[in-house]
């Protein structure tokens, strides 16, 4: 083995109030004396690789941030649909400019709350919740959706226009 590195059996695996305890079990010819003779409580950034059966040591697949599943949009219920939603400031910009409710809005403390009340009071609903569990206020969900989508089309288009 090189410097800085040993071969190691996964001995046992204990949680603790401060952590994980992890014991490996470690060939004496493995262990370099700057280890061995280290205080109790001397960190170390450790590495890791499973060794194949052909004593070479394996590529782990770690998790990478940029290839995470995420569940498509689409596929949320609508109750999520609409909490991302509200949460959106272009959103919230479109259902305050097509807002025709006489709701007063005055008591909310932010952009996401305003669009949240005004998106259950057009379409009817005291909780986004019934977006997925009544027939009628999903449909007029979908057709919210559609008219912003339309409404971000429209938008961009005459931007382009002007530029």
């Amino acid at each position: 083995m090189k410097k800085g590195s040993f071969e190691a059996k996964k001995h046992a695996y204990r949680q603790t109030q401060d952590g994980v305890v992890i014991s490996f079990v470690v060939h004496p010819d493995d262990i370099s004396p700057e280890l061995a003779t280290a205080p109790l409580g001397t960190q170390y950034m450790i590495g890791y690789a499973r060794i194949s059966d052909d004593g070479k040591p394996e590529q782990l697949a770690l998790p990478d941030e940029t290839e995470k599943k995420r569940r498509q949009f689409d596929s949320l219920h609508p109750s999520a649909q609409a909490a991302i939603l509200a949460n959106d400031p272009e959103f919230q910009l479109f259902i305050n400019e097509t807002n025709t409710s006489q709701l007063f809005v005055g008591d909310c403390q932010n952009y996401a709350e305003i669009a949240t009340k005004l998106t259950r009071e057009r379409l009817g609903v005291k909780s986004r919740s019934e977006l997925n569990t009544d027939p009628k206020a999903k449909n007029r969900w979908d057709v919210l959706r559609s008219q912003f989508k339309q409404w971000q089309t429209d938008k961009r288009y005459a931007e382009s226009r002007t530029h």
